[in-house]
C-alpha cells in the first residue's frame, strides 16, 4: 500500500486540485481517500468527483450541509470527535479555575467561520456559558486557524480590556499556543487562563508549565483509524455502504479532556505508547 499525504495549506482550491490529482493517479478505483475538508463546501465538490470516478472516500471534522454519505454510493462515512462536548468540557474547566469559580470575563477565538469543527466548538462554549451566567463573553472573533491572527487578537484585546480578561477560549491548539506566548510577553501567562482544542504534542509541556490550562484530545487513533478502516472495508467489499444505516455512516468519536490533572495519564497512553484497537472490528 502506498500512502500519499496532501496538505491544503488553508486553500480550498489546492485541496480540490489535490483530490483531482489523487483520483487521476488511481487505476480502476483501487484507492481510498480520507479528507479533512478545509471548508465544509469542499466536501460537496469532492463527493461528486469521487462518485464519478468510483473512489471510496470519507470525511472527518467537516461535511457539507445537506451532503450526506447516505445519499452516495462511494461516500462511505463521516466521522469526527465530538466538538461540542470537547469545547464544553474545556470551557467548564476554565470557568471553574477562576479566582471566584464560575465568575469572570472571557474572550473567544474561533477557527474558520464556515468550518464545522469551529462552528461546533463555538456551540460547546455557548452551552457552557449558558450554564455559567456569571461568566461574561466580552468578544468573539475568527482566527482562520492562524496563530498570527490569534496573537494579534489577544494583543488587541489586552489593549482594549486590560485586566478585565480572565480567560481566552481558543478553537485550536496552535492558536492557543500563540495566545499563551502573547500573554507571556506581557507577564500574564498562567494568570489569564487559556484553553485550546486538539491535544497536539507541542501543547502538552505548556499545560505542564501552567501556560495553558487545558485542551481536548480527539484521539486520532480512533478517529482516523476507524475512518480509514471503514473506507478500506468498502474497497475490499467487506461492507456495502448502502446497506448500513445512518448511525453507522455519521459517527462521533470520544475524546479526552487534557489538563494538569489528566496530563500524565494522557502522555502515558497516547504519547509514550500507542493505544491498540482492532480496526477489523
Amino acid at each position: 500500500y502506498e500512502l500519499t499525504m496532501y496538505e491544503s495549506q488553508g486553500s480550498d482550491e489546492k485541496q480540490i486540485n489535490d483530490a483531482k490529482a489523487f483520483i487521476a493517479r488511481v487505476q480502476d478505483g483501487n484507492g481510498i481517500l480520507y479528507v479533512d475538508p478545509n471548508n465544509a463546501p469542499n466536501a460537496a465538490v469532492i463527493a461528486d468527483l469521487c462518485e464519478e470516478a468510483g473512489i471510496y472516500w470519507n470525511t472527518t471534522w467537516s461535511y457539507a450541509d445537506g451532503i450526506y454519505p447516505m445519499d452516495y454510493q462511494y461516500y462511505v462515512m463521516h466521522e469526527t470527535a465530538d466538538n461540542v462536548q470537547g469545547a464544553y468540557e474545556t470551557a467548564k474547566a476554565m470557568f471553574e479555575s477562576f479566582e471566584t469559580p464560575g465568575k469572570g470575563k472571557v474572550v473567544a477565538i474561533q477557527g474558520m467561520l464556515s468550518n464545522d469543527a469551529s462552528i461546533d466548538r463555538e456551540k460547546g462554549w455557548k452551552k457552557a456559558l449558558a450554564e455559567y451566567p456569571d461568566v461574561e463573553l466580552l468578544d468573539i472573533q475568527p482566527s482562520d486557524w492562524s496563530p498570527q491572527k490569534g496573537l494579534t487578537l489577544i494583543q488587541t484585546w489586552l489593549s482594549k480590556y486590560g485586566d478585565q480578561i480572565d480567560g481566552v477560549l481558543v478553537a485550536n491548539d496552535t492558536v492557543a499556543m500563540a495566545v499563551a506566548e502573547g500573554l507571556r510577553a506581557e507577564g500574564l501567562n498562567g494568570k489569564i487562563k487559556v484553553v485550546g482544542f486538539d491535544g497536539i504534542d507541542d501543547v502538552l509541556p505548556m499545560i505542564k508549565d501552567g501556560d495553558i490550562l487545558a485542551t481536548y484530545g480527539s484521539n486520532p487513533y480512533i478517529q482516523a483509524g476507524y475512518g480509514l478502516a471503514y473506507t478500506y472495508a468498502a474497497l475490499k467489499g467487506d461492507i456495502v455502504p448502502g446497506d448500513l444505516d445512518a448511525s453507522k455512516r455519521m459517527i462521533q468519536t470520544k475524546g479526552v479532556l487534557i489538563s494538569s490533572d489528566t496530563l500524565a495519564d494522557y502522555i502515558a497512553e497516547f504519547v509514550d505508547s500507542k493505544p491498540v484497537y482492532d480496526y477489523s472490528d
